[in-house]
């Protein structure tokens, strides 16, 4: 079944590019149930904007619940948009990111919500490098052209 056959659901989300002091970038693992199997992949942490909450505010709340970090966030800094299916819904969504930094062993990463908590697999940082070459799903799909232009700046 394709996405474009669901029910269309727009989302605004917030996410985090974080950097670690050697320009790594962390990346969570999702494993999700789609219509046509199990789909994985990886993406900066993040979340839906909630009613009424900036997309600073919301991605500060991400980053607490996701990994149990309060940081300066400075952006946006890029934005991008893609079309999944998820929970029976197709979602267009928005999503707006911001940068950080911190130590490598500073994040903890924990499933907040019980839908986070079934789809929440693993998390690990990635060179630029990995990221440009490797054959697993990252989101983003232009995360490594945002991450260069980070690490230029």
């Amino acid at each position: 079944m394709s996405v474009s056959s669901f029910p269309l659901r727009q989302r605004r989300s917030a996410r985090v590019i974080l950097f670690s002091p050697t320009n790594d970038v962390l990346l969570i693992r999702f494993v999700v149930v789609r219509s046509d199997g199990m789909f994985a992949f990886w993406a900066a942490l993040g979340g839906e904007v909630e009613h009424n909450e900036s997309d600073l505010v919301a991605a500060q709340r991400e980053l607490r619940e996701e990994l149990n970090l309060v940081l300066d966030l400075e952006g946006p800094v890029h934005a991008s948009m893609a079309q999944f299916e998820h929970n029976g819904a197709s979602v267009l969504s928005t999503d707006v990111f911001f940068v950080a930094r911190c130590g490598r062993d500073a994040p903890c990463l924990q499933a907040f919500t019980e839908e986070e908590r079934a789809v929440i697999r693993d998390s690990r940082w990635w060179t630029l490098r990995e990221i440009e070459t490797t054959r697993e799903n990252v989101f983003p799909r232009d995360l490594s052209i945002v991450v260069e232009r980070m690490l230029q700046q």
